[in-house]
């Protein structure tokens, strides 16, 4: 005989089957279930063959690959007992993993695992595997839709579609490092991700014309915070990627000197009746200060994260930091300052004049530590701007 049954996110009423304690509303698809007063002995769902059976049979299919056919048995299991959290685990892996370029579940999938969570007791074995499942489903699902925008890029709407599956995929992404915060892998893909959304994807048209496609500025924006978000993070803790940011953002740097030169060198020339040579020299080295400025602007924020990232001790022992956990029990003494007329090809050199200074200007006012807040360049030189605890 069934039960009534109302639905507590749409209010829906439902007819509970006989011999179940849970079911999917038949309005809205939320997952309900019956309160269930107990004497204390609870069973346990291995205990039911039912259940057990029904994880068997939605196992052997997830194996196979018939993701369909497992949510199905997830499903039936879920509805003799919805706090199952093997059953949700299950279900959300094959719900990513069922998708495809017309209709991606990654949304779906993180709905799920955040139900398996919540039911189980092993929390952080299932965080970690949780975090592994959508790592590997959501990198594979943004591959897909990148070759098939490359594929058909002039077609209208392409480059959309593949913006907005992109977003839900790093959005995912970001849900899965907040569950661990140690796996490099999940920053690897935040950090390919972020990276080649913000590189614009370039084709030929069937009349050989060619054209890119790029981001809008507020999609860009959004995009290229997660890119230094990450990047900052990746970089410290893995070496070898911080020493390719600080060389990159070093390239730049060169590259705008050497374009600034090219195109001093060329108005010379050009005022000397060298119009031909003037006139490349002068192409040249604005591109070259155009693609150094860009990788300046792409990686001299990570750099700079990078440079402060570990505490480092100056002149009698102040203390140099970004990071605030450093002087969360010690008290702020005043905001400070400094400027180095070093700059350019020798901004390190700058960077280390500014620091002496703020140690300085440390010390005068008794103070034990430095929080680097941020760095400008002005012209002809580098600004630190720091606060003074004790």
């Amino acid at each position: 005989m069934s039960e009534a049954l109302q639905c507590s996110s749409c209010g829906g009423a439902n007819q509970l089957p006989a011999g179940k304690s849970s079911m999917f509303c038949a309005f809205c698809g939320n997952a309900i279930e019956k309160k269930v007063e107990t004497n204390g002995n609870i069973p346990k769902p291995e205990d039911n063959p039912q259940i057990k059976n029904f994880l068997e049979l939605a196992g052997n299919a997830k194996e196979s690959g018939n993701y369909e056919e497992a949510i199905n048995y997830y499903n039936k299991a879920i509805e003799f007992d919805i706090k199952l959290p093997e059953a949700w685990f299950g279900k959300g892996y094959c719900s990513g993993w069922s998708g495809n370029l017309r209709i991606i579940k990654i949304s779906e999938m993180v709905r799920n695992f955040k139900k398996a969570l919540d039911y189980t007791i092993e929390k952080e074995e299932m965080k970690k595997r949780i975090a592994q499942s959508i790592d590997g489903c959501a990198f594979a699902v943004y591959n897909l839709s990148y070759n098939h925008t490359v594929e058909f890029a002039t077609v209208d709407g392409t480059y959309q579609e593949h913006l907005h599956r992109s977003i839900d995929v790093l959005d995912a992404l970001e849900y899965a490092h907040s569950l661990d915060t140690t796996s490099k892998h999940i920053l690897d893909s935040l950090v390919q991700i972020s990276e080649n959304l913000l590189t614009p994807i370039r084709f030929k048209d069937y009349d050989d014309n060619y054209g890119s496609l790029k981001m809008d500025g507020r999609s860009q924006e959004k995009v290229n915070t997660i890119r230094l978000k990450y990047s900052s993070i990746l970089a410290k803790s893995d070496k070898n990627y911080a020493a390719s940011v600080s060389k990159k953002a070093g390239t730049g740097n060169t590259l705008r000197i050497i374009g600034a030169v090219c195109v001093i060198i060329a108005f010379i020339l050009f005022k000397s009746d060298v119009i031909f040579i003037s006139i490349l020299l002068g192409i040249g080295g604005i591109a070259s200060f155009y693609y150094g400025n860009n990788m300046v602007q792409n990686y001299k924020g990570i750099s700079d994260n990078v440079k402060y990232s570990d505490p480092k001790l100056k002149n009698d022992g102040v203390l140099l930091t970004r990071d605030s956990k450093l002087i969360e029990n010690k008290t702020m003494l005043k905001s400070i300052e400094a400027f180095s007329g070093w700059g350019g090809a020798a901004e390190n050199l700058g960077i280390k004049n500014a620091e002496k200074k703020l140690v300085k200007k440390a010390k005068e006012v008794g103070g034990s530590a430095v929080l680097i807040i941020r760095k400008t360049e002005p012209m002809g030189g580098v600004k630190l701007f720091g606060k003074v605890y004790k």
